[in-house]
């Protein structure tokens, strides 16, 4: 591959300016993208391991992982500067900008979070939940979040059940799988391997019926105000080389595929990739995965049912003033919309 490319590179300098092929050979800039969902990797997540096959070298970045306990500790990692981005809970953003956190997200990998109900046997309705205990990787977090949105969106009195905080995804699994708890909302890989753990666990509530009910955005890209200040160009390069990827993805299940092998080997078969694939497709952000009509009453249900005390702030009022908008815009307007996905960029109405 080294020989082509190199032969490639011979074969056109004559063509190219001198400029250019200086350009070619700038070394990449390192920067850190922490998350929860790194160790293991999770598809939910699947935009920075796809960007990872070129489209962050491309822009002159190069992306090291760095694995958190939780939304809270991925803001506390860009806040000290220990790294630059953090993929988080938008409810996580919205806490921390609550308390005068200056950060705002740029992008997302996916902007829904496809994910189900799985619950004891004995269980059989969202009604018996009451009086139960849940558990969730830390409270606020999307596992709660979410649960916390249908159910209450359902009728279900959300002050009757009980939670545990398990502090990770892999706990959750474990603690539903032994009977600790009787029910937890998990993403759909994690719901795949709770059901091979533990066989006889039910599908509650499924993903798309959670969908329709309780849209939730998947994790935001976050940067703070004053690291994208200061590095304008790091950040544009980082948001288009996500939305190049999941161009990559929405356009081509085989890439999907590729990446899915390369990253996850071994762990799902063709049948559960496909499950998987049609799961995220629809909420890939191909056109920067920040549409206000799932980003705002994700915002309402957090100042209503999640956070209301903190929803009365003097930082912000609306979601808008948790996003920044320039670099998608900027991608957007030089390379244009897909048309028809579920990703309508519905804020490029907005005032500019």
């Amino acid at each position: 591959m080294r020989r082509m490319i190199a032969a490639s590179v011979a074969a056109g300098a004559a063509l190219l300016p001198v400029c250019a092929s200086a350009q070619a050979q700038k070394p990449l800039t390192t920067v850190t993208l922490v998350s929860s969902t790194v160790n293991p990797p999770s598809i939910s997540n699947i935009y920075y391991l796809a960007a990872m096959e070129g489209s962050f070298a491309k822009y002159g970045l190069k992306v090291e992982l760095q694995q958190s306990s939780g939304s809270p500790s991925s803001v506390a990692a860009i806040i000290s500067a220990k790294a630059e981005f953090a993929s988080v809970a938008v409810t996580t953003l919205a806490n921390a900008a609550a308390e005068g956190v200056k950060a705002r997200m740029v992008v997302t990998g996916n902007f829904d979070f496809p994910g189900m109900i799985l619950s004891r046997p004995e269980i059989t309705s969202i009604k018996q939940l009451e009086g139960k205990t849940m558990g969730a990787s830390a409270i606020g977090s999307m596992e709660y979040a979410i649960a916390q949105s249908y159910l209450t969106k359902m009728g279900v009195d959300f002050s009757k059940i009980s939670w545990v905080a398990t502090r990770q995804t892999t706990n959750t699994v474990q603690t539903l799988a032994n009977g600790q708890i009787v029910a937890a909302w998990l993403n759909t890989p994690s719901s795949i391997s709770a059901l091979k753990v533990a066989p006889n666990l039910r599908v509650l509530v499924d993903a798309a019926t959670i969908s329709k009910v309780a849209p939730n955005p998947g994790g935001a890209v976050v940067v703070t105000d004053r690291y994208g200040a200061q590095n304008p160009q790091l950040v544009e390069g980082f948001v288009n080389a996500v939305i190049e990827a999941n161009r990559a993805l929405y356009n081509e299940r085989s890439f999907f595929d590729k990446v899915v092998d390369k990253w996850l080997p071994g762990i799902y078969d063709d049948a559960q990739k496909k499950i998987l694939y049609d799961a995220h497709r629809p909420s890939w952000g191909v056109n920067g995965g920040l549409p206000l009509s799932v980003m705002q009453p994700a915002f309402e249900n957090w100042k209503t049912n999640i956070n209301p005390d903190r929803a009365k702030n003097p930082h912000f009022s609306k979601i808008e003033e948790l996003m920044d908008l320039r670099y998608a815009r900027k991608f957007l307007e030089a390379n244009g919309k897909v048309d028809g996905a579920l990703d309508t960029a519905d804020w490029m109405t907005a005032a500019k």
